[in-house]
């Protein structure tokens, strides 16, 4: 694997992220709009992937899992270009067997809080064009200040001195995950988004829906 030539590339792309700066080009999510939220987990050579699918805000309608043959292997900070196709893949396979469409992604890794300023959020909403959004349960980057220990607390993470994401505390005293958006949605509309996604765990509930479905997959 070149690393540099994924970093060139990680680069290139990251010109074609659009994080709306106006409540005019900002995702605006309407009830009954679908919410794909996505999780991968990996047995050897192949992945599972699990796309929990859900009409805004709050209807669930059930987990769909596919699984792919993994061909890239793991390097840190490049971990779009090994779990992005096998989304891409599960996304097409949903398409056409479903005929359903997400309206925006949520998925389990970094948007622009990244160092490079592209994470796997990025790289699947510039190769699909939807709207995404990534959350994470450890940042890549580091924040200042102390984060409020009550449920629904949010500190921004800034590289820069641009805002590229937010630590969100899920569960009071519990540690926090981090938010941060892809492609076609602003930060705080991704913030947002998933405050209202929190549930009783540290994960949201589609994410752990998700993982759960992810890994049952693979022990089977």
């Amino acid at each position: 694997m070149d690393k540099q030539a994924l970093r060139e590339r990680q680069l290139d792309l990251a010109q074609q992220v659009r994080i709306p700066q106006s409540p005019r080009q900002d995702l605006k999510l309407k009830p009954g709009d679908w919410v794909f939220t996505t999780d991968v987990q990996y047995k050897e050579d192949i992945g599972a992937v699990a796309v929990d699918v859900l009409r805004w805000p709050d209807e669930s309608l059930g987990t769909v899992v596919k699984t792919y043959a993994v061909t890239v292997p793991y390097a840190p900070g490049f971990f779009a270009f090994r779990e992005g196709p096998l989304l891409v893949n599960a996304l097409e396979d949903i398409a056409r067997e479903f005929n359903r469409y997400p309206k925006v992604i949520i998925t389990d890794g970094h948007g622009t809080n990244h160092p490079r300023q592209f994470g796997l959020a990025c790289w699947l909403g510039v190769t699909t064009g939807y709207p995404a959004i990534g959350l994470a349960k450890d940042t890549l980057l580091p924040y200042d200040g102390a984060l409020p220990p009550e449920q629904g607390a949010a500190l921004p993470i800034t590289l820069n001195e641009k805002i590229v994401g937010y630590a969100l505390r899920t569960r009071e005293q519990v540690k926090p995950v981090f938010v941060s958006a892809g492609h076609k949605v602003s930060q705080f509309t991704a913030l947002h988004m998933v405050q209202q996604l929190i549930g009783k765990y540290r994960n949201i509930e589609p994410m752990r829906r998700a993982d759960q479905a992810a890994r049952k997959a693979v022990r089977k």
